[in-house]
């Protein structure tokens, strides 16, 4: 049986905005940067997600190529960017370890990147921390991001990022939360795709930021305002002023 998230989000046009949505998906998150007219993606979840989920997002919004696409997790055979790829044209493709399926796909214009190395793609500065995690940091406008790969962060390494790392106003999970990174980081938001055992959802009630979860409140999105929403809520908002 195929699961299909419906997205509902706004037709947004603009040549000059700048608009951030993170996509559900269980296998991890699926961000779109739609920066004046260009187009940033992170990832594409399984090849359903990218079938039914990102790709009708990307064309209700009238995207028709992506500037820049980056794989924070290691693409596998049961990922969705060959959907995409066979869909769109992708000008840039950055990835930490070779794939010689999108290598070829993409026909030179994949770029590996090591742990320490920043890109920069319009407007947001993107920085592959840790491969082994794997963890991203991102500077999107005026606020510092981290996306945080399917490897849980071992005491050291959590020690290290809450010395190091400072006024965080967002980590994204490509699993579940992981209450003892959000404690020592302190973000004043978070986003992963579902909720954890019990005990740690009691651990994060604990600390004063603004949780989502993608599978209970749909894609979230950020814009200039520095206001992070669910789509699920901005919808019913719309629909009680009809």
């Amino acid at each position: 049986m195929v699961i299909v998230s419906l997205v509902l989000v706004p037709i947004w046009h603009s040549a000059t905005g700048f608009r951030v949505t993170v996509l559900a998906d269980k296998v991890g998150p699926v961000i779109v940067i739609q920066d004046r007219g260009k187009v940033l993606l992170f990832n594409t979840g399984d090849s359903t997600s990218a079938r039914f989920t990102v790709l009708p997002f990307l064309q209700q919004q009238g995207i028709n190529q992506i500037d820049w696409a980056i794989a924070t997790n290691p693409p596998d055979n049961k990922n969705g960017w060959m959907e995409i790829l066979s869909q769109l044209p992708v000008k840039s493709f950055y990835g930490f370890v070779e794939n010689k399926k999108i290598e070829e796909k993409v026909r030179g214009s994949y770029k590996l990147l090591v742990p320490g190395e920043s890109i920069v793609a319009g407007s947001t500065q993107i920085k592959l921390i840790s491969n082994r995690i794997p963890l991203w940091q991102l500077q999107v406008q005026d606020q510092k991001w981290l996306l945080v790969g399917d490897t849980k962060p071992n005491k050291q390494e959590i020690q290290a990022l809450s010395k190091n790392i400072s006024s965080i106003q967002l980590i994204l999970f490509a699993k579940a939360f992981d209450a003892e990174l959000v404690a020592a980081i302190k973000p004043e938001n978070a986003i992963g795709y579902v909720q954890n055992t019990a005990a740690k959802a009691m651990d994060l009630k604990k600390i004063d930021i603004k949780i989502f979860f993608t599978s209970r409140d749909g894609a979230i999105q950020w814009t200039s305002d520095r206001k992070f929403e669910s789509t699920i809520e901005a919808t019913e908002n719309n629909a009680s002023l009809l």
